[in-house]
């Protein structure tokens, strides 16, 4: 059975913005992927409640001059799946070489058919090149619950002063 890993929609996004050396607005759309840590509890039928942990390995960005790529980092939350309805939310921290460092706050939304987790992402702070760095987008991600490999997708916009 695949399930999104929470961490892991909402981080990614926030996380492409982080290695700007100047200032830009930058198309967010990209893979992430990495490894989840999950501790599932069954509650009753059908009612997941999930405390996920996120190892972001790599993010590749669909624009090759977007300072997102290569960041890597972890996110942390928590998730309750009841049916195919899933909510909750967690927070990011991505950074890349140096001291530069972009912190994201993630909202799951629900899932697909497929099981990804679907979602909401914003970039809430940072430091370095990427202090006062704002924006968001979306996500979906899915978790391979056999391997613990997930693959996150997003969309959305950064800017970095």
């Amino acid at each position: 059975m695949k399930i999104l890993t929470t961490t892991t929609a909402f981080l990614v996004a926030s996380a492409f913005a982080a290695q700007a050396g100047g200032g830009g607005s930058y198309d967010s759309s990209g893979v992430a992927t990495g490894m989840t840590k999950n501790v599932v509890k069954m509650a009753s039928e059908g009612h997941v409640v999930m405390q996920t942990m996120g190892i972001y390995e790599t993010m590749t960005t669909d624009d090759p001059d977007n300072p997102m790529n290569g960041l890597s980092g972890e996110c942390f939350g928590a998730l309750e799946i009841i049916g195919t309805a899933a909510t909750g939310g967690g927070l990011c921290v991505f950074s890349g070489d140096g001291e530069d460092a972009i912190s994201v706050r993630w909202t799951a939304d629900g899932m697909t058919a497929q099981g990804a987790l679907v979602g909401q992402w914003s970039a809430t702070g940072g430091t370095g090149a990427l202090a006062g760095a704002t924006g968001g987008g979306s996500f979906q991600s899915l978790t391979n619950m056999e391997t613990g490999t997930f693959e996150n997708r997003l969309t959305g916009a950064l800017t970095v002063p």
